[in-house]
């Protein structure tokens, strides 16, 4: 049992990165944070009892890249190149739709290319220091129709390089459905064409973006809240009204 020990009101409990994972567990009045990344499972076998802020009742459902693969593309296979755990076995199954994707320290150096259109619910990039590339032609779609822990939709970060094969078809799309608010932090790299479009879906920026001069940045549906950050966009375009 984890409760707080003043009835009715809320206990705080903080992690900076990474995943807590527990089940068969009763919950009460306990609110989960975080400063950075990290995610809070109380497990699809646990009681929410009430009064809990930042728990995930379900099975975590992670990928972390830890290479090792047949190839460095993200869908490769026999072995993949994907592990349950940070720093883990590799040759888990290639994230999918409802899929929490990091790359952390343990994915140390090891680049990683999207080769092919793939649908993840996030991507995490933390202490992150390979390359990660955007092939042309392919469309990365991140997001589901829930809320999550920390609810990040894309984090890079500073020590990383992310590259692209084209300004246009190397896109990253947006595709949350929950009007609770996804952040996205492109850390100041340049992408390809971006595009949000999910109806009722919220993001926020959290650090600058930038794209190539012929490239769109388009809103069809949801909003999104450009937080006074850095947006040096080519175009831009609104088909919300």
């Amino acid at each position: 049992k984890l409760l707080s020990t003043t009835g009715a009101s809320a206990a705080t409990i903080t992690k900076q990165a990474g995943i807590v994972s527990v089940d068969y567990v009763s919950i009460q009045d306990i609110t989960a944070t975080t400063s950075i990344s990290a995610v809070w499972y109380a497990g699809a076998n646990s009681t929410n009892v009430s009064g809990n802020t930042g728990w995930i009742f379900s099975v975590p459902l992670v990928r972390y890249w830890v290479g090792g693969g047949s190839s460095s593309n993200w869908d490769a296979t026999v072995p993949t190149n994907w592990s349950t755990t940070s720093g883990g076995a590799n040759n888990a199954t290639v994230p999918g739709a409802n899929a929490n994707v990091f790359f952390d320290a343990n994915s140390g150096s090891s680049n990683s290319v999207i080769s092919n259109n793939i649908t993840i619910r996030s991507i995490v990039c933390s202490k992150y220091t390979g390359t990660l590339t955007h092939n042309s032609g392919v469309k990365l779609s991140i997001g589901n129709g829930s809320a999550w822990g920390p609810n990040i939709a894309l984090k890079f970060v500073t020590d990383m390089s992310y590259t692209i094969g084209d300004a246009i078809t190397s896109e990253i799309e947006f595709i949350s459905t929950t009007a609770t608010i996804q952040s996205v932090d492109f850390a100041g790299k340049t992408t390809g064409k971006i595009t949000y479009n999910g109806i009722s879906g919220s993001w926020k920026l959290l650090g600058s973006h930038n794209t190539g001069i012929t490239t769109t940045v388009t809103l069809t549906n949801g909003t999104l809240n450009t937080n006074g950050q850095t947006a040096s966009w080519g175009l831009f375009n609104s088909n919300n009204v």
